[in-house]
């Protein structure tokens, strides 16, 4: 993304414009969004009886508050 910017200099506009409405750090609420993805990884797994050693588990590090 990066070298698209650099060559073509009618993307840094809204990209700046695009970083101004990012937080920094991790994303408000993150524990929200995995509690969200864990069900549906578990939903997926069931709906299409797939076994504990066909799925891949993402690695997930702790929030430090």
């Amino acid at each position: 993304m990066e070298e698209r910017i650099e060559t073509d200099p009618t993307l840094r506009q809204p990209f700046d414009a695009a970083v101004k409405y990012v937080q920094r750090g991790a994303a408000p609420n993150l524990h929200a969004q995995v509690d969200a993805y864990q069900e549906l990884t578990e939903h997926l797994i069931s709906d299409f009886d797939m076994k504990e050693d066909e799925v891949v588990q993402p690695t997930v590090q702790p929030i430090e508050e």
